[in-house]
């Protein structure tokens, strides 16, 4: 139903500062402080707008402001369809700051549906318009109309109106009579259309904003996240909760979602990894692992996920490498030593990581070592920190002198023990730990240690106990036989039978099992 002009202007008013002129241009209006809203005809490129000023307050009781729009900080347009011409530019907000933005919504819930015969408030800067007769039209340079106008027609993403103006225009801000933004206005003539006065839906604008990923610059305080990922996740696709991410820069709202997309992503039997790829999986959750640092509970999230999505899959290891995974992996086990989530989840992403050689020293210049030692001396009882820290160690020490010196000096032989005497059971864990000592035990920094010693009985009980698993017999074989150059270290392999070890499992490793 149409409204009467005064009850629309009376909700509008606190609409207006936000709208300014863009001289010789249009009209665009602030959605949000330093952002501007208007028709892409208006600002043209990105180099066009670096060139133009915006101004403010022309018709008010302070002294007009203008400021120079800034797209070199922040410039979005549409690239298609071509009929949505709307653009998205920053604009220096020295003596705007206490403007307050038109309000643009960020979820569809409430954006008010336009109805045939609605009548609509549109806020225009007019420009000259060629008549039909050949006249131009020439407005005052400054002025600004309050126009009101009927909703004839609506489309999708379109709605038209019945009058034409006598002057062109674009970028106009269209309210209802609640003071709510409705839509973007312009009025051109148009290649192949004629004269086209029409606005774009802002329901239209905001979907193609979250879908390029750039909400994120309208601010969203007061937007509760329920609604915001009730309205934009879809069961269907996984990644719209990354698009969720992307889009909403608020501290509460972007960690919310990302425990709700890491909660979801956990919980998949089958993860989406092309989908996840293609959204930029990888780089959105190591931009919130460093953001949320000091979240514990989120990087307990992320760090869970990072391992879903690279475990067995080489090519996103590559990506989390190339993306400076490493040293924020580290970084979050360090910071958080108590926390054994992090500490398995980390060694197990170290360890993945570590099967790639080139990659080992990185892990290692990134004190990788000394952080997969910690978390094997604060978490005792978890296998699978052992498990996983011995697999990545031994992938850290293969024929790496400086780093076996490190191991060595950082205490890693008695670390080496504990485990294995803690979980002698465990098969996998112990073949770990015999790959790295076989590693080690070629460097006289490791064999003539005194802990050597000490290792040599775990080797030997670790190969009773798993004699017909070939890696870690073959392993274990190849360490006696080096830790037996020193001394006094043969003296120990003859007293605890690892003679007899190391003769058994030398014909069946040349037997082939």
């Amino acid at each position: 139903m149409a409204q009467p002009p005064q009850t629309i202007v009376a909700s509008n008013r606190i609409n207006i500062p936000a709208i300014c002129r863009i001289p010789g241009r249009g009209t665009a209006f602030l959605v949000s402080p330093g952002i501007l809203l208007t028709s892409l005809s208006v600002v043209g490129s990105k180099q066009e707008a670096s060139k133009l000023k915006a101004v403010f307050f022309e018709h008010g009781k302070q002294a007009a402001v203008t400021v120079d729009l800034m797209p070199h900080s922040f410039f979005f347009s549409s690239a298609f369809p071509d009929y949505l011409d709307y653009c998205l530019v920053a604009c220096d907000t020295k003596h705007i700051f206490n403007v307050k933005p038109v309000k643009f919504p960020l979820i569809l819930k409430g954006i008010p549906e336009i109805q045939m015969d609605d009548t609509v408030l549109i806020v225009q800067h007019p420009l000259p318009h060629t008549l039909e007769d050949g006249a131009v039209t020439e407005p005052q340079a400054d002025a600004e109309m309050k126009r009101f106008d009927q909703v004839i027609r609506r489309s999708r993403d379109l709605f038209y109106f019945k009058f034409n103006s006598q002057y062109d225009n674009g970028g106009s801000p269209v309210f209802n009579e609640k003071g709510q933004l409705v839509g973007l206005h312009s009025q051109r003539n148009i290649v192949g259309e004629g004269l086209v006065n029409r606005a774009v839906h802002i329901s239209s604008i905001l979907m193609h904003l979250f879908a390029n990923g750039q909400l994120h610059k309208i601010d969203a305080s007061g937007t509760p996240f329920a609604e915001i990922w009730s309205c934009w996740f879809l069961e269907e696709d996984v990644t719209s909760g990354l698009k969720v991410i992307q889009n909403f820069a608020e501290w509460d709202v972007r960690k919310s979602a990302v425990l709700e997309f890491c909660q979801i992503m956990l919980s998949k039997e089958k993860v989406p990894l092309e989908a996840f790829a293609s959204a930029d999986g990888l780089k959105t959750l190591l931009e919130s692992l460093v953001r949320f640092k000091n979240e514990e509970q989120v990087v307990g999230a992320i760090m869970r996920t990072l391992w879903k999505v690279t475990f067995g899959n080489t090519e996103f290891t590559d990506d989390l490498v190339k993306q400076n995974g490493i040293p924020e992996i580290i970084a979050a086990m360090k910071k958080y030593p108590a926390n054994e989530d992090i500490a398995e989840y980390g060694n197990v992403l170290l360890y993945n990581i570590s099967l790639t050689p080139k990659y080992c020293a990185m892990v290692a210049k990134e004190d990788g070592l000394a952080s997969l030692l910690a978390t094997m001396r604060g978490f005792t009882g978890s296998e699978v920190v052992y498990k996983f820290g011995y697999g990545a160690l031994g992938n850290l020490c293969q024929d790496s002198e400086a780093t076996i010196t490190t191991f060595v000096g950082a205490g890693g032989i008695d670390t080496l023990c504990a485990g294995m005497s803690a979980f002698p059971n465990n098969e996998y864990l112990n073949e770990n730990a015999m790959r790295l000592v076989a590693g080690c035990a070629k460097y006289p920094q490791f064999r003539c240690h005194e802990d050597a010693r000490q290792v040599i009985k775990c080797i030997i009980a670790a190969m009773y106990k798993f004699k017909n698993t070939k890696n870690l017999a073959r392993d274990g074989n190849n360490a006696l036989w080096d830790l037996g150059m020193e001394t006094s270290n043969r003296l120990v392999i003859c007293d605890h039978q690892g003679l007899e070890i190391i003769g058994s499992t030398a014909t069946a490793i040349s037997e082939g099992y």
